[in-house]
């Protein structure tokens, strides 16, 4: 029935966890577990899309 799926998995977490690390996380983070998670070719676009993305 669908030839092609793509799954968007999203987590929250807090920017700022002192107790883990020192430093911020940024807004958005595309992972990919070294290209195990995610084909190239959809972290190359989601990467210019985001990149070219205003604000």
């Amino acid at each position: 029935m669908h030839g092609i799926v793509l799954l968007f998995d999203c987590h929250s977490i807090r920017s700022h966890l002192p107790f883990l690390f020192e430093g911020q996380l940024p807004d958005l983070n595309l992972g990919t577990n070294s290209g195990t998670t995610c084909a190239p070719e959809i972290e190359k676009t989601a990467l210019e899309v985001c990149s070219s993305a205003e604000g």
